[in-house]
């Protein structure tokens, strides 16, 4: 008697807990499925083509596996949805990995944490329809998009501020044992305080004219000097978003605070060389000064307009295309990174914008080469140097990586 007043209750209380996405409240059928939980949200995948609406915000934990193809209508009902994070490098990787055709998508925002191959907030590719949809947060990838990666149906009245990080290849956490000269990869390390990818270029051994300088009269010959092995620079100069990624905080207050795409500055030598510092804490090192001009005139691909002495400036004799200095710059201040031409292996930024330290020493003194933002292009060529103190913090001194071949 007693298993037959339980088996009863047991087929009520499986009825009500699978009910929770067929009633809107009145029961009906035609309602939509009803999400309030994470719990609710994975349920999805098990019907594609049904309605379904959500109820309140909801905050993911862990990493999230993309809705296959979608073809029902999801209607987030101006609500949220955090913490959609995925890290992996395949493609179509977005909170929906496909909408179909047949697919609604509206009135539904996300915040997102992504690194993937094609991806993108939302859908990484949309043949239905997305309305009144709104994304943020930060998505790196080889085929990015904010809202939706690649777009093949209709989107109306949608917005994304998600900031997008695109690369050329996929990132490594192991550099190439065999790389060739300009193969260019993406680092990735896990920081303490986050991601952070950091773009290196390979350097293959060379020899060059150390000091050369056609911008003289007469023009400087040199002295001959070999690098006798191939080394890794960074694409770009440190970032304050790079900076953060790894160290936390700035060590000093920060001239020019919240521009993560610019250069970090007021470091000093002794702070990123430090035990504890960010290099130490990315397994890399400063180049040379010899490394550094023997990278900024390009390398083996150096080009420029006689008798090997290169171009004035790192790609260029017109320092306006390569570098921001006093008289070609915005704003007062550093600029975001990568945002003139590159040198002839496809490097940015060693002209002008910030002074950038080396390892070599000069006396009690530090050598920092290329310039800053604040001084006029004569400043900015591949042969300019300072020998600062190293403890010496500067609105526009920055550093860029480099490390030994494997």
């Amino acid at each position: 008697m007693k298993t037959n007043l339980l088996k009863p209750l047991a087929i009520a209380l499986t009825i009500a807990v699978n009910l929770w996405a067929f009633t809107n409240g009145d029961g009906s059928a035609a309602a939509p499925f009803v999400i309030s939980t994470p719990e609710h949200l994975n349920a999805v995948r098990n019907n594609l083509t049904a309605h379904y609406r959500l109820a309140n915000n909801i905050t993911l934990t862990g990493e999230w596996v993309p809705i296959p193809e979608f073809q029902g209508t999801f209607d987030g009902n101006g609500r949220t949805i955090s913490g959609v994070a995925i890290d992996n490098y395949q493609e179509n990787q977005a909170f929906f990995g496909v909408v179909g055709n047949n697919g609604v998508v509206r009135n539904l925002s996300l915040e997102v944490d992504i690194v993937a191959s094609r991806t993108a907030a939302l859908a990484a590719i949309n043949h239905g329809t997305i309305e009144n949809c709104r994304a943020s947060g930060s998505i790196w990838g080889v085929a990015v998009g904010g809202l939706v990666a690649e777009n093949r149906g209709v989107i109306r009245n949608s917005h994304s501020s998600v900031v997008t990080n695109r690369f050329d290849v996929l990132p490594v956490t192991t550099l190439p044992s065999n790389p060739t000269n300009g193969q260019a990869v993406p680092l990735r390390i896990d920081g303490d305080w986050g991601r952070v990818f950091i773009e290196l270029v390979y350097v293959a051994p060379g020899t060059f004219m150390f000091g050369a300088c056609a911008s003289t009269t007469p023009a400087t010959v040199g002295t001959s000097r070999t690098i006798s092995n191939g080394f890794w620079i960074g694409k770009y100069p440190i970032t304050q978003a790079q900076y953060l990624a790894v160290m936390g905080s700035f060590l000093v207050a920060q001239a020019f605070p919240d521009r993560p795409s610019n250069p970090v500055t007021d470091v000093s030598w002794n702070d990123v060389t430090a035990v504890n510092g960010f290099l130490a804490r990315i397994g890399a090192r400063l180049p040379t000064s010899e490394e550094w001009e023997f990278a900024a005139r390009g390398g083996n691909r150096r080009g420029g307009n006689n008798g090997g002495v290169d171009f004035i400036w790192a790609g260029s004799n017109n320092a306006n295309e390569v570098a921001w200095h006093s008289g070609h710059r915005p704003t007062a201040s550093t600029q975001p990174v990568g945002g003139l031409v590159a040198n002839e292996l496809g490097i940015y930024d060693m002209s002008g914008n910030v002074w950038e330290w080396t390892s070599t020493v000069s006396g009690a003194s530090r050598v920092d080469r290329g310039g800053g933002w604040g001084l006029n292009a004569s400043r900015a060529r591949v042969v300019s140097s300072d020998i600062p103190a190293p403890t010496i913090r500067y609105s526009d001194i920055g550093f860029r990586v480099a490390l030994s071949a494997i």
